[in-house]
């Protein structure tokens, strides 16, 4: 090959070459050899100056373009003109290696060094120095590859600063680690493991992580590694495991496994969570819940067992609990009562709940107590109790409800018999200062009958005074048998009789106050099943309110001022309709769902008990009836009752 061709193929070499010479280098080198001692290393870190001078000494024959092109230089010559700026600190030290490793006898070897491109550009790169054979003995040629390396190097020092970060986190992670290789021993463990257990790392590393555990999580372990390694994670696995001093403790596992580069298993990565104080704290937590529970239990058997209702409301009246008697009482289940309001409980399902003092209660923050008529008639004793929360805000209103319909009948029975016992004692009085008198006149009238002529004024005069007095007689009779509380069993009684007798007291008082008294009941009405006297008493009190809500609209007599009494039966249902109408003053429109609540009387003090129809409402009860008002505000008012046939 002639020397143009092999200077063409030079040229085009792919790769950067330097054609160097040497042997002035060389020839400085065994001059100096015999001074330098056993290291020639040595030698030249004591003598930078020596290297410089040897650096000076090679000569550059030959660079191919690709040398130029990583230099940025236009030309072989403007390259070696400024050498001096490729070159750096580090270079000269590469290059006293370089020295002694050629003399050492080494005739291809590779080294690192950075140089700086004409630009001012620092490279990385990888210098290939080849001393052929033939050269050996006078260093005349040395070719030397220079690579490009700049990315590789720039790469792989990511990389160390990455796994430098890595390695002082594992090292100095608050989290214990552990890796293991694929038998399950350990690779290595981080310091905040050895903290964990009590083990240094010298006594760990090539041992099982199995001898570290409990019988019950060694069994865990055999079932799960293998599982871990062919799904390459594994997350929140529970071990106990057992410390240097043999005490246990709770560990999580989040485990991940590393592969190397051409995907094979390297070694498993695990995570380890301490968690033997939250398995404590849980343990100890569901011992608590089940006391809780158990005194939850208790309570509610206790609350459900208490005759008396109680409801738990929300600062805004909302049920949010009650208990079995609160469901009786409203007739649903407890579920279907939680959420509802107490204005809703009380007017759908009469619970007695109080509307205003609940509200009271919230607002005031004070103890409530009060006595409410539900809806179906019942009578029950409230007491409110305000629940605060830290801040001292009412959230809540405990309500206890006791049902006195019972007690406040046996009130009003016993005022009813008082009033009854001392009516008595006055008819008694009456009729002991009237009979004898009035039965001396009733003689005396009849008298002058059997001795007078039987017409004539004088005869009439007389009849008029026996009929009279017989009267007389009659209405004390009937005040007398009023008011004796007599033991009575149900019996047929004919409505009209009853009526009478009820008039008998009545009649004169309603013709004193201008009232018109009609009677719409028809002669063959079947009888009624019933106690003459208790009924006779309903009809006493419904006949005197109608007078007073008369008196109240007609003060004087008028065409209107009306009661009508009228009866019809009702054969489907087996009761017969008896409706007292009058055209009186009507019931307030604020007052109509209490005027069977006990003591509760619209009439001025000193005129009524507030008992009459309560006891009223009573006694037909009693009878299997029942009683409606139907009534305008300054028009009317019927009172309607439905009572039992006799069979």
């Amino acid at each position: 090959m002639d020397q143009s061709h092999y200077q063409e193929l030079f040229t085009q070499l792919p790769v950067p070459i330097w054609v160097e010479d040497f042997s002035a280098v060389k020839k400085r080198l065994d001059d100096i050899r015999g001074n330098c001692g056993s290291s020639l290393l040595d030698y030249f870190r004591d003598h930078p100056e020596v290297v410089r001078e040897c650096a000076r000494l090679v000569k550059i024959t030959e660079v191919n373009d690709k040398v130029l092109e990583i230099y940025g230089a236009s030309s072989k010559d403007d390259l070696l003109t400024r050498l001096d700026q490729v070159f750096t600190e580090e270079s000269f030290e590469i290059f006293a290696e370089n020295l002694t490793r050629i003399l050492s006898g080494e005739t291809q070897f590779s080294t690192h060094t950075p140089n700086r491109t004409l630009d001012g550009r620092i490279i990385q790169v990888e210098l290939r120095i080849i001393l052929p054979d033939a050269y050996q003995h006078t260093w005349e040629k040395v070719f030397v590859a220079t690579l490009d390396v700049t990315r590789q190097f720039q790469a792989e020092q990511a990389l160390k600063q990455s796994e430098e970060r890595f390695r002082l986190f594992y090292r100095n992670a608050p989290l214990p680690y552990q890796s293991l290789d694929a038998t399950g021993r350990f690779i290595d463990v981080n310091p905040a493991f050895e903290e964990m257990l009590g083990y240094r790392r010298e006594e760990l590393i090539g041992t099982r992580v199995a001898k570290l555990l409990t019988a019950e999580s060694q069994s865990l372990l055999q079932q799960r590694f293998c599982a871990f390694l062919d799904d390459g994670s594994v997350n929140d696995l529970e071990f106990t495991m057992r410390r240097k001093d043999g005490t246990l403790i709770d560990v999580m596992v989040k485990g991940r496994v590393g592969y190397d580069l051409e995907g094979r298993f390297k070694q498993a990565h695990c995570l380890l969570t301490n968690i033997t104080e939250q398995k404590r704290a849980q343990t100890e937590l569901k011992k608590r819940e089940h006391s809780y529970r158990r005194l939850y239990e208790q309570f509610r058997i206790l609350f459900d067992g208490i005759p008396d209702v109680l409801l738990l409301l929300t600062g805004d009246s909302r049920l949010t609990w009650a208990n079995e008697s609160a469901s009786k009482a409203c007739g649903i289940p407890v579920e279907n009562m939680i959420g509802k309001t107490c204005r809703q409980l009380f007017e759908e399902h009469s619970a007695p709940c109080d509307v205003e003092m609940t509200e009271r209660c919230i607002a005031e923050g004070e103890i409530g107590t009060s006595l409410v008529t539900t809806p179906d008639g019942r009578s029950w004793g409230v007491r409110a109790f305000p629940i605060r929360s830290d801040d001292g805000k009412v959230i809540q209103i405990m309500e206890l409800a006791h049902d006195v319909t019972d007690k406040i009948k046996l009130q009003a029975e016993t005022m009813r018999t008082g009033h009854l016992a001392a009516l008595g004692e006055l008819a008694a009085g009456v009729a002991h200062e009237i009979n004898n008198p009035i039965n001396g006149i009733i003689n005396y009238a009849q008298i002058l009958i059997n001795q007078g002529k039987k017409e004539g004024r004088q005869n009439e005069i007389a009849e008029r005074i026996v009929k009279e007095g017989d009267r007389i007689a009659t209405i004390v009779g009937n005040l007398l048998s009023f008011s004796r509380d007599r033991v009575e069993e149900k019996r047929p009684v004919v409505l009209n009789n009853l009526l009478q007798e009820a008039l008998s007291l009545c009649a004169t008082r309603l013709r004193k106050d201008g009232i018109n008294l009609e009677l719409d009941i028809p002669a063959n009405l079947p009888c009624l099943l019933g106690k003459h006297q208790k009924l006779e008493q309903v009809f006493i009190n419904l006949i005197s309110n109608a007078q007073h809500a008369l008196n109240q609209r007609f003060p004087s007599p008028c065409p209107d001022k009306k009661l009508i009494i009228s009866a019809r039966p009702l054969t489907n249902r087996g009761m017969l309709e008896i409706v007292f109408h009058d055209h009186g003053c009507g019931i307030p429109e604020g007052v109509r769902d209490r005027i069977l609540n006990p003591f509760f009387s619209t009439k001025p003090q000193g005129e009524g008990t507030g008992l009459g129809l309560s006891i009223s409402h009573g006694i037909i009860q009693d009878h299997g009836g029942a009683i409606y008002f139907d009534s305008l505000p300054g028009a009317f008012t019927r009172v309607i009752l439905t009572l039992p046939i006799a069979g």
